[in-house]
């Protein structure tokens, strides 16, 4: 008969999983403020574009 695995790591691999959605939503949220703090003070377009690359963030 196959051996399932123990609660605790099935526990803690849900948990691990639960806090990878959660750091890349928060990334997805700053990065999304950025983007529109950099737009709101941008000199010009050329600017922004600049900027959103220094950043690593798309046009």
């Amino acid at each position: 008969m196959p051996r399932s695995e123990p609660t605790s790591r099935t526990h803690e691999q849900g948990h691990f999983a639960k806090a990878r959605v959660a750091a890349r939503d928060h990334d997805d949220v700053m990065r999304s403020r950025a983007a529109i703090r950099v737009t709101k003070n941008a000199r010009d377009n050329g600017d922004r574009v600049r900027l959103l690359a220094m950043l690593g963030l798309e046009a």
